[in-house]
């Protein structure tokens, strides 16, 4: 990790730090053995609970540049629209990374979405938000404030915080996302993970 003795250097050392940060919470997060919780059974509250969606709060991607999502283990694929429009300072940071292949985890506290680390630190000015309880299938957020991570969600989640809008898998894939989750959340509460990777590819222009 580099050192500076001067403010000019700061920002760079600030930045190696959360590099290193962020794949050292990846593997954390990845190994943590979830399956303990097999050890604590409990009942599960089965109470109705109202939903908090509001569709007219709902924020649709307009489509532009395009990336691809694959699972080679899974041997999966699918087209997701980046939010270029709606937050252009996070799409430009984004693309710096360009094309990456991470771990895929599944939630555990949060519900119906996954989400990966990515190589990537960002602290670009977000112009839309929105609540993820809010949100369409196969949205897609980038995480500032819990870590750099990006989250796809596959279906309704109840939490109302606000996330940054990073893009949307287009709806004709909602089918392929919930095999993909289904095989992600098998693993991630296995006593003995695989690696399932998430290989993310900008499409250019025109593709």
């Amino acid at each position: 990790m580099p050192t500076t003795h001067n403010a000019k250097g700061t920002g760079r050392v600030v930045h190696s730090f959360l590099t290193y940060l962020n794949h050292f919470a990846a593997w954390s997060f990845h190994a943590f053995p979830c399956n303990l919780s097999e050890d604590f059974p409990y009942t599960p509250d089965t109470t109705a609970v109202a939903s908090l969606q509001d569709l007219a709060c709902c924020i649709t991607v307009q489509p532009g540049l395009k990336v691809k999502l694959t699972w080679d283990a899974l041997n999966i694929s699918v087209i997701a629209h980046l939010a270029a429009n709606e937050n252009e300072n996070l799409i430009v940071k984004f693309m710096k990374a360009y094309s990456f292949t991470v771990i895929q985890d599944h939630t555990v506290v949060l519900g119906k979405s996954m989400y990966a680390w990515v190589p990537l630190i960002s602290t670009a000015s977000i112009q839309v938000k929105e609540r993820q309880c809010d949100a369409p299938v196969g949205c897609i957020y980038y995480s500032q404030g819990t870590g750099n991570k990006m989250i796809i969600q596959y279906s309704e989640v109840t939490k109302d915080i606000k996330m940054s809008v990073l893009g949307e898998v287009k709806a004709q894939y909602a089918m392929q996302l919930k095999q993909v989750r289904k095989a992600v959340l098998k693993n991630t509460f296995a006593a003995n993970k695989k690696n399932i990777m998430i290989k993310v590819e900008v499409i250019p222009y025109g593709a």
